[in-house]
């Protein structure tokens, strides 16, 4: 409750900078994050915020850069990335329904 701060926990700690949350689920019980490594490569990841597990969204070690991800009021999961090469420098998105 964010009303309260007494009910202020820890969810879930990473190593390392650019991580950041970029939507939840309808339900509130998980979040999509994305990962910032390079300008080229953002993987996604599924937080369960009950137990603070991640578990990553496709191949994390794919070069594709992840710009947001949100999920529909169905629960399916929108992201909006671009693969890194010659369709990065023309930063043409693609839309991945997961």
């Amino acid at each position: 409750d964010p009303r309260d701060p007494n009910s202020d926990r820890m969810v879930a700690e990473r190593q390392g900078g650019g991580w950041r949350i970029s939507g939840f689920s309808p339900d509130g019980s998980q979040a999509v994050v994305i990962q910032e490594i390079s300008v080229a490569r953002a993987p996604l990841w599924r937080l369960d915020l009950a137990s603070g597990a991640m578990a990553p969204i496709g191949d994390p070690a794919r070069t594709i850069a992840h710009s947001s991800a949100r999920f529909a009021p169905d629960g399916t999961l929108v992201a909006i990335g671009r693969p890194a090469g010659p369709a990065t420098t023309a930063l043409h998105p693609s839309v991945v329904l997961m």
